[in-house]
Parts: C-alpha cells; structure tokens; sequence
C-alpha cells in the first residue's frame, strides 16, 4: 500500500531514501515519517494425537479455496497469545492451549498495491478436537500427516515455513 497523505496533518507524502537506503513516506509540511511496518499475526499449528496437523480450507479471499492455518492479526496492544486464543475460538469453536513457538516469519499478505507485510508468529497449540465448529471464513477442516500436506495448495509462503519448522 503507498499511502498519499500524511495521518497527522494531511500533508502530501514524498518517498525519501534514508541513510540506510530505504525509501519512507514523508510528509511535505510537517515532516512526518509513514513507517509501514509489518503487521503481526498469530496462529496455531494444532496436532492430535497421531501428530497430524489441523489445516483449514480459506473460504474467503485472499487465498480463497487454499489451505491454511488457524489465525490471525493482533488487535490494538493485544498480546499474541491472547490473539491466539481468540481466533482459535472465533475459527474452530475451541478453546485452546498455547505452547512452544515454532516459527516466526515475514511474509506477505494480498496482492497487488493492497498487499503489505505481515510478521507471523506460529505455536504449538492443544485443542479438545471433539469442539471443532467452523466459521465462515473456513469451508473445511482436515487432519494431515506431514507426507499428506498439499504443499502446492497452501495459501501463503509463511504458512510453507511454520509447516516444515513443525516437522522438522
């Protein structure tokens, strides 16, 4: 996303190289820096008892039809851990309980202009498995052993990355 107008004084946005050679918006009249930093997410990679991992079809875009993993963006000065638990809760219907970290990574999130970064977080996480109650952005659920991936079909890079940390 290249914004055009500053959030403090709605200045007209110059992109300016640093020392360091990034290039930032900056605000023309008041000199405001626009860093656009990536925008944390957690999720849960979710084993049973066989240590197949939970996976979930995308039933909305982006990634739409693709597989993917429980999770989702932090809110306003929400811990990741509580984000967790929450769209645990708001994905499967259940409650669950945070382990490990796995994975942490940058990756992006939609296409295009629209598109931005995304830091992902990734733990090992324990549900009762007989709650699973789907939402809307999810049109399925499987359990899949690492040979049973669809590897091909995942819905981001970052998902790729948690699922072989997880196996490794």
């Amino acid at each position: 996303m290249k914004p055009k107008f500053c959030p403090k004084c709605a200045g007209r946005l110059s992109f300016v190289e640093n020392r360091e050679g990034k290039t930032h918006p900056v605000c023309r009249s008041c000199g405001f820096v626009f860093y656009q930093n990536a925008k944390p997410t957690a999720s849960a990679l979710i084993l049973n008892d066989q240590d197949k991992v939970l996976l979930l079809k995308r039933a909305i875009d982006p990634s739409c039809g693709k597989w993917d993993i429980p999770g989702g963006f932090l809110e306003e000065s929400e811990d990741p851990i509580d984000c967790l638990r929450r769209e645990v809760r708001e994905e499967l219907g259940a409650e669950c309980e945070a382990g490990e970290i796995v994975a942490v990574c940058v990756d992006r999130y939609g296409e295009g202009e629209d598109s931005f970064y995304t830091l992902n977080l990734y733990y090992k996480t324990q549900i009762d498995v007989e709650q699973i109650k789907l939402d809307l952005e999810n049109s399925e659920y499987r359990w899949l052993g690492k040979d049973e991936i669809p590897w091909n079909e995942l819905a981001f890079a970052n998902t790729a990355v948690a699922l072989t940390a997880l196996y490794r």
